[in-house]
């Protein structure tokens, strides 16, 4: 009897699972521990395999999912990346919001790329691109690479890698390799994202190998996708960001293996983001427009999923505008746990108190990560001080190595605000504040006290919270318990409107996808049917739609939030969901009925909910997808648009035969070298032909081909 073991490590905490034929025999939880990601898997692994008896066999597969990616994305982090553009105009970098994500990081234009019939529309120009990396080449760790229709014609893209790849040492990421669909800008956002993330992925997959090898365990390391599917580490660190939305996708899958519910919704609250998507007659729906997280669409393949940073370590702030209390989404330390690790700190709490006045800083701190784990008195090295730090960010280091620090007491010196801000955003230091988790300790979680948070620090932070509300205008409550009873109500329409906002987008990518031109039809090879344009009203489809892409409006979710049962509107307004709701993650059990009970459905809440992830993670298989396109070049004659440039044939059935049969072959290879096993392929044709005065005329193919297999283990 061989075991498999699951690992997710997410934003607060690492998790591990060992199944047997198919039963969960041991689970696990160890805090994560961002600036050692090994420690908290060491911790996780550690728990689990001291469960089970040593008798047991080995193990034969390890299967990672981690929200790290994700996080990295909704929090704004990532590596200094260099974006090359050929055949690019300078406007282009406004669609897909191009320059918002660069921000400060370098673009390089320079000439190249093709036309949509694969035609060159001029050689890439390495002269200019030589001239222009001079000045820039140190400053950033890594390449993305996009070129003008580069799915239809590849050459130049992978001119320009091979080139940066023989001058610089550095990683490349290319447009075509990430996706075959159309819109540039779009697959060169994706490529950015795949090269900010390759170094986090990285470290996040040597820490775990290292891992691996203490415990002696020898097993192929998988990874989860956005999708669901697995691949192995090797694949998932060339193209990380097909990882985004790899723990959320873990749980989805998760969620089906424990409970035997057809259609659901699926709400997985983690320590930093919430994680909504939708499962219909067992499986769940993929995004056919690509991965959004944190406000960034991309081309990734991936499970229909909502990202909204609200998580249990969502930090809770009162916005002095418009005199509320807001709730993430920037991650935190709970003050509880922090205080846990420092106790000392409570006293700083208390001499809060005695002050007149709370300030935007009250029950807020700052320390490093690393010393929480060997105690504030510990000398700091400065071999451990990271490097580049600019003269101020030197100074908040060597002051918080000595110890941590009330932010209160740090911003008495205001030129320090935007080191510490610099210094957060790298992962060098972390920030303390109130979240939901204090909340919870507040009212009084059993299961969080049991974990020896600090209940007296999140009280005391509490109160300091409500003095500044009241000092500032904003709400009054008579009790820390009221106050914390009313941010776990916000927390809970928060997560009640983004399920809404979820299940509405859902319903208008339906209209999306069903809606077409009257003249324009699709036309599938197994069904051979078309598909009609929807028949859904236009005002309420582009209403949908508009939804779909923006969400509720601020003034739309302050109207539903004042209806919703309970509120003090004269309107009452009940949702009903037609799926009951299951909820995961370690939250969970705080949170979901009251969701429920706003959306007049019902929560289901498993035993194993907070190790969700992990079970997902060991639980998937491997499949692999690829795509090629035909277009008409006049009379009969089509092209294939292959990743070594067009192919041109005689007629249409002979060229989908033969991308048929060049996808079949990629896609076996690429299964087995992502780690499948009994390997199946699946194959579908979509032919889009447009109609002109009764005449059908061909428009366009895509043909693909899946892969589908199960994940080798080291007992095959």
């Amino acid at each position: 009897m061989t075991c498999k073991l699951g690992l997710d490590t997410g934003g607060t905490f690492t998790d591990a699972v060992l199944l047997s034929n198919g039963e969960i025999i041991a689970h696990a939880k160890s805090p994560t521990t961002h600036h050692n990601l090994s420690i908290g898997l060491r911790g996780a692994v550690s728990a689990v395999m001291g469960k089970i008896d040593p008798s047991i066999s080995p193990v034969s597969l390890v299967s990672l999912s981690t929200t790290l990616a994700t996080n990295a994305l909704v929090e704004g982090y990532g590596r200094k990346v260099c974006l090359i553009l050929a055949g690019y105009s300078e406007q282009q970098l406004k669609r897909a919001r191009l320059a918002e994500v660069m921000g400060a990081d370098p673009v390089l234009f320079i000439a190249g790329g093709h036309h949509a019939s694969g035609e060159a529309i001029a050689e890439p120009d390495l002269n200019n691109l030589r001239e222009q990396l001079a000045a820039i080449d140190e400053a950033v760790d890594a390449y993305a690479v996009s070129a003008m229709f580069s799915v239809r014609n590849p050459a130049h893209e992978i001119a320009i890698r091979d080139w940066l790849m023989e001058k610089t040492s550095k990683p490349v990421s290319c447009g075509y390799e990430l996706s075959s669909a159309l819109d540039a800008p779009r697959r060169a956002l994706t490529a950015v994202l795949n090269a900010r993330l390759i170094p986090l992925i990285h470290n996040l997959l040597n820490a775990t190998t290292d891992m691996l090898s203490d415990f002696g365990i020898k097993a192929p390391l998988m990874v989860v996708k956005g999708d669901g599917s697995l691949v192995t580490a090797k694949v998932a660190t060339v193209s990380p960001v097909e990882t985004i939305l790899s723990g959320p996708a873990a749980s989805v899958v998760g969620a089906g293996y424990l409970n035997d519910k057809r259609d659901l919704v699926v709400a997985d609250m983690g320590g930093t983001t919430t994680d909504i998507a939708v499962v219909e007659n067992g499986r769940p729906l993929l995004d056919p427009q690509g991965a959004t997280v944190g406000g960034w669409t991309t081309m990734v393949r991936a499970i229909r999923i909502n990202t909204y940073g609200l998580g249990g370590d969502s930090e809770i702030s009162f916005d002095r505008e418009n005199r509320l209390f807001r709730v993430g989404p920037q991650r935190v330390t709970p003050v509880s746990t922090f205080v846990r690790d420092y106790p000392e700190f409570v006293e700083t709490l208390k001499k809060q108190l005695e002050l007149p006045f709370s300030t935007t800083h009250s029950a807020q701190f700052v320390f490093i990560p690393a010393l929480a784990d060997v105690g504030s008195d510990s000398e700091v090295v400065a071999a451990d001080m990271p490097a580049g730090l600019s003269g101020q960010q030197r100074e908040l280091w060597q002051r918080l190595a000595k110890k941590p620090m009330a932010l209160q007491t740090l911003f008495e010196d205001q030129t320090l605000d935007l080191a510490f801000r610099r210094l957060v955003a790298a992962g060098h230091i972390a920030h303390a504040a109130f979240t939901p988790t204090d909340a919870l300790l507040v009212i009084g979680s059993e299961h969080l006290l049991t974990q020896g948070f600090n209940a007296e620090a999140a009280s005391l932070a509490a109160e300091l919270l409500m003095r500044y509300s009241r000092q500032n205008l904003g709400p009054v409550w008579e009790s820390e318990v009221e106050f914390a009873a009313a941010m776990r109500e916000q927390v809970a329409r928060d997560a009640a409107l983004a399920i809404m906002e979820t299940v509405l987008a859902r319903e208008a990518a339906g209209d999306a996808k069903s809606s077409t031109h009257p003249a324009v039809s699709k036309q599938g090879s197994q069904a051979g049917q078309s598909v009609s344009n929807s028949s859904t009203h236009p005002h309420k489809r582009f209403a949908r739609q508009r939804l779909a892409r923006n969400g509720l409006h601020p003034e739309q979710r302050a109207l539903i939030e004042s209806i919703f049962e309970g509120g003090e509107s004269s309107l009452s307004l009940r949702a009903s969901l037609s799926h009951p709701l299951v909820g995961l993650g370690a939250p969970a059990n705080g949170y979901y009925d009251r969701v429920a009970q706003l959306l007049g459905t019902t929560a289901v809440v498993p035993e194993l909910a907070g190790v969700a992830n992990a079970i997902g993670a060991v639980v998937g298989t491997v499949n692999i997808s690829r795509s090629l396109t035909i277009t008409p070049l006049g009379g009969k004659r089509v092209q294939v648009h292959r990743e070594d440039g067009p192919a041109e044939f005689a007629e249409l059935e002979a060229a989908a035969e033969a991308a048929r049969l060049e996808l079949e072959q990629r896609v076996t290879t690429m299964a087995v070298d992502a780690g499948a096993m009994d390997i199946q392929t699946t194959f579908d044709r979509n032919d889009i032909v447009a109609e002109n005065q009764g005449e059908k005329v061909f428009f366009e193919s895509t043909i693909t081909v899946s892969a589908h297999g199960r994940p080798a283990s080291a007992a095959d």
